[in-house]
């Protein structure tokens, strides 16, 4: 089997959990940069599917964080013109 048909089997496997979470999430929008439980749901479902994940970062870390994308020199290139 090659690649994509190895990760369109993956993805077929989890199409009723990939579904309802998207339906969750469609169900309690949230304001840009203050997806709290959208991220927290996705995170969980990664998690669940063996993927590590990282926690939420503090203010203090995500304001670093911010202050570098916004003087990285790809910006333009991946839309972080939000940040800044």
């Amino acid at each position: 089997m090659d690649a994509k048909a190895a990760a369109r089997a993956i993805v077929d496997s989890a199409r009723a959990d990939l579904v309802a979470l998207s339906h969750r999430i469609h169900a309690h929008p949230e304001i840009k940069w203050e997806e709290e439980r959208s991220s927290a749901w996705v995170a969980e479902a990664l998690a669940e599917r063996g993927f590590a994940v990282d926690p939420p970062l503090d203010e203090a870390s995500e304001l670093v964080a911010r202050e570098a994308l916004a003087q990285d020199p790809l910006r333009e290139l991946v839309h972080l013109d939000a940040v800044g």
